[in-house]
């Protein structure tokens, strides 16, 4: 059996990128606004680190993003995630 390093990491990557609903208890950041809330409805991305392998997380208001799909576009427009064809145009780079 032969293993494909670069395979494995990608779908590791992507499987454990989670973009959810929370009702923080301490204060956060919104990541387009750039205010500060607690105790109000948010959304989280938790998206690993490829260098050190840890997670990530990045919150967002439920004032600027409407679903969580607005949010997840959001952030990869913004390169914090990758998407499928951002993380096979990094590859190549390297």
């Amino acid at each position: 059996m032969q293993r494909d390093p670069v395979a494995y990491r990608k779908s590791r990557y992507f499987r454990y990128i989670t973009v959810k609903k929370c009702f923080p208890l301490t204060y956060h950041t919104c990541i387009n606004c750039k205010k500060d809330y607690k105790l109000e409805k948010m959304m989280v991305c938790c998206y690993p680190n490829q260098i050190l392998e840890l997670m990530h997380e990045v919150y967002g208001c439920t004032h600027c993003f409407s679903s969580l799909s607005e949010f997840r576009k959001t952030l990869e427009n913004k390169k914090i995630i990758y998407t499928e064809e951002s993380w096979i145009d990094e590859q190549q780079k390297n």
